[in-house]
């Protein structure tokens, strides 16, 4: 095999123990290891993980891989997962190739992992072994914590895939980029304050029997204020303070301290307090990173823009406002799977069936997601949940949103239209600019 430079997150050098072919192709296209293999990756922040290569496969996704105790599963490529553990063993950034020199038993490998990715679609159902965290937090839905979505971001909140935005050529240069993010981490809404206020008391009131962590949930004191409903946390300034600095990083000769003190940064939010506060957040961790201090840069509020399924009256109407819209979620909802749930919560707590709801299983749930997202609590009201009850409640809230905010109906993708033409407008003008 030849050597070629490792890109993406990390180096991967691959060293074949038993013969120099540690994949074999048949003719259908597949391939499958036929020896083990030692792996030995860098992430940025120079930790090193060694282990061994479980399987691969060349013609679509990978089983999922389930490793020994005290190793984690590394998803580096589609077709490449390893069995590692963290290793004390250092090399200095770029010395991989030079220590292992190409040959028939020696290779480095092409690495490359989207900057989203969280592993893979298999380790989404592995269970965490981190006792800081939550066992089902793969399952939290719209409150996963972002880092989540990346394990190099677990361990270097400043983390960057370089690979991920590299010019196709030498000669392209980076001329202009727009950034569209969601906002960072919140407190509930209103309705789902009002839903654990209600949950929480269920518990103290009715619960009983010798669970062992019922004292627990009974002690818990419940702290989400109405006031607080949708604003922002401060893990989510934490968020956006952290992605501006990745993307200074990212884009260097763009996102730079003269481009911003000359107002060739610009920045528009929605009307929402938390997309609001997110921007101010975003321009705190400029300022961070450019050592500027008592200077405030201006921002646009525009609806039409930045909250454009709120602004769509049509959309409103025939989607968001309208229950028959996402009857397939309620039906499910109503299904034998969330019976099963509700039945075994209230047989945890030693409830009447009568009073535990659907909504009384989700919020339970949430709570547990909101208490580590917000709190970074491995909170009891994670323990009331497995991984098979966690899988219900996850389908649950896809189905649901699939129909409210994705692909369920034509007008969801319309009503983004408007956003999108802006998109391209500032690109075509920024070409046009540079030509």
């Amino acid at each position: 095999m030849s050597s070629q430079s490792a890109e993406g997150y990390g180096k991967l050098s691959v060293r074949p123990l038993t013969d120099c072919h540690g994949v074999t192709q048949n003719g259908s296209g597949s391939s499958s290891v036929t020896s083990p293999a030692l792996v030995l990756v860098e992430t940025p922040n120079r930790s090193l993980y060694e282990g061994t290569v479980v399987s691969a496969k060349m013609n679509g996704w990978l089983s999922c891989i389930t490793c020994p105790e005290g190793l984690v599963s590394l998803h580096l490529h589609p077709y490449r997962t390893i069995c590692a553990k963290r290793t004390r063993r250092h090399l200095a950034s770029g010395r991989m190739a030079e220590e292992h020199p190409p040959s028939c038993s020696t290779a480095v490998l092409h690495v490359a992992i989207a900057l989203l990715a969280f592993l893979s679609s298999c380790n989404a159902t592995t269970p965490s072994r981190d006792p800081d965290i939550p066992a089902n937090a793969q399952y939290f839905n719209t409150k996963t914590r972002y880092q989540d979505v990346d394990i190099y971001l677990r361990e270097d909140i400043l983390a960057i895939n370089i690979s991920a935005v590299k010019p196709p050529a030498p000669a392209c240069v980076p001329i202009h980029f727009t950034i569209i993010a969601r906002h960072g981490t919140r407190f509930p809404t209103a309705e789902n304050i009002k839903k654990i206020s209600a949950f929480d008391e269920l518990v103290k009131t009715e619960a009983k029997g010798d669970l062992r962590y019922l004292p627990e949930l009974k002690a818990w004191k419940m702290w989400y204020k109405e006031e607080m409903a949708g604003l922002l946390t401060a893990t989510g300034r934490a968020d956006h303070r952290h992605l501006a600095q990745r993307m200074v990083e990212t884009f260097p000769s763009l996102l730079t301290k003269k481009n911003l003190l000359g107002g060739r940064v610009k920045f528009i939010t929605s009307s929402e307090s938390r997309c609001v506060s997110s921007t101010l957040a975003f321009q705190e961790g400029l300022k961070e990173q450019f050592h500027i201090e008592g200077q405030e840069f201006p921002y646009t509020v525009n609806d039409t823009l930045m909250r454009f399924s709120a602004t769509c009256a049509r959309l409103v109407e025939t989607v968001l406002d309208n229950p028959e819209a996402s009857i397939e979620a309620t039906r499910f909802k109503n299904g034998s799977e969330m019976k099963r749930l509700r039945e075994k919560l209230a047989d945890l707590l030693q409830i009447p069936y009568a009073s535990v709801t659907t909504d009384s299983v989700e919020t339970g749930f949430y709570l547990c997601a909101y208490e580590f997202t917000i709190r970074r609590l491995n909170s009891p009201w994670c323990r009331l949940f497995d991984r098979a009850d966690a899988q219900v409640i996850d389908y649950a809230s896809d189905l649901d949103l699939y129909y409210k905010r994705g692909y369920g109906h034509k007008i969801n993708s319309m009503a983004s239209c408007v956003l999108f033409n802006d998109l391209f407008d500032r690109l075509e003008t920024a070409a046009t600019e540079f030509r």
